[in-house]
C-alpha cells in the first residue's frame, strides 16, 4: 500500500515541478523527469507484485497516471519518441482499467489522446495526430459541450495541425465570436 502512495506522490510532485518550471516560478524539468521516472519504475514493480483483480486494477491506474505525467515532462523536454512511448502505454493502461465508458473516463481519455497527438505532431506524424485530435475533440464536445475550454483547446490544436498541413482554409477576416470562427475553419478545411 505504501508503494502505491509513493507512485501517486512522485507523479503528483513531478506535475507540480513541471508546472512551476514551465511558468517560470521555480521547479526544474530535470527534477520533474527524475520523479516521473521513479514513479514509473516503482509503478511497474507494484503492478508485477499485484495480487488479485483489485490490486492489479489499482496498480495499472497508478502506473498509467505516472506514465502520462512522464510523457508530459518528456514532451516539454523535446524528447518526442520517449514521450510517445510513455503516452501510448498510459493510454493502453487507461483503456484496460476502464470499468465503464462514463464521462470521467472519457474526459481522461481525451486528455491522454491530446498528449499523444502532441508527441506525434512534433515528430511529423500528422495523419495519426489528426485522428487522435478528432477523437479527443469528439469526446470533449460530447461530454463537456462545444464551448468548454478543453473542447475549444482541442479544436484549436486540430485546426492548427490542419493549417500546418495545408488542409485548412484561412480564416475569414470578418469579425465573429472566437469559437464560431474556429469552428468555421475546422468544418471547411477537412
Amino acid at each position: 500500500a505504501l508503494d502505491h502512495l509513493r507512485v501517486r506522490a512522485w507523479a503528483a510532485l513531478s506535475t507540480i515541478l513541471h508546472n512551476r518550471a514551465v511558468t517560470g516560478s521555480g521547479g526544474s524539468l530535470d527534477d520533474a523527469a527524475r520523479y516521473t521516472s521513479r514513479a514509473v519504475v516503482l509503478g511497474e514493480r507494484v503492478l508485477e507484485a499485484a495480487r488479485g483483480p483489485g490490486e492489479t486494477h489499482s496498480a495499472m491506474r497508478d502506473l498509467g497516471r505516472a506514465l502520462y505525467s512522464h510523457g508530459v515532462v518528456l514532451i516539454t523536454q523535446g524528447k518526442w519518441p520517449e514521450a510517445e512511448k510513455a503516452s501510448r502505454k498510459a493510454l493502453e493502461l487507461l483503456d484496460r482499467v476502464a470499468t465503464d465508458g462514463g464521462g470521467a473516463f472519457l474526459q481522461q481519455r481525451a486528455g491522454y489522446l491530446v498528449g499523444l497527438a502532441a508527441c506525434l505532431t512534433y515528430q511529423g506524424k500528422d495523419r495519426e495526430a489528426e485522428e487522435l485530435y478528432r477523437e479527443a475533440h469528439s469526446i470533449s464536445d460530447a461530454t463537456l459541450g462545444p464551448s468548454h475550454p478543453n473542447t475549444v483547446a482541442t479544436l484549436f490544436r486540430l485546426a492548427t495541425l490542419l493549417q500546418k498541413t495545408g488542409r485548412c482554409v484561412p480564416l475569414d477576416p470578418t469579425p465573429q465570436p472566437p469559437l464560431l470562427h474556429l469552428m468555421n475553419a475546422f468544418s471547411t478545411g477537412s
